[in-house]
């Protein structure tokens, strides 16, 4: 969302690595999108931890801030392309 937005609000360029990611995320997004229209494999949260092992233990589910996140991100990158 943060680069979608940064983009169109020409905060950075528009140069290949940039858009590259923002791509790159909007299709991790839709890949994780249900049937049902939930977005899935969000983080349940994320404490602050010693250990990155820690992190990696932390269950995804569906999580309302991820749907939130979610929509912000698509509804940004629709009014950045197209």
């Amino acid at each position: 969302y943060g680069i979608l937005k940064a983009l169109r609000m020409r905060l950075i360029p528009k140069e290949q690595r940039y858009l590259q990611a923002a791509e790159k995320a909007v299709k991790g997004v839709m890949e994780n999108i249900s049937e049902k229209g939930e977005l899935q494999k969000v983080s349940f949260g994320t404490p602050v931890f010693d250990d990155i092992e820690e992190y990696k233990k932390i269950p995804l589910t569906s999580m309302p801030y991820g749907q939130s996140l979610a929509l912000l991100a698509l509804t940004e990158y629709l009014r950045t392309f197209l």
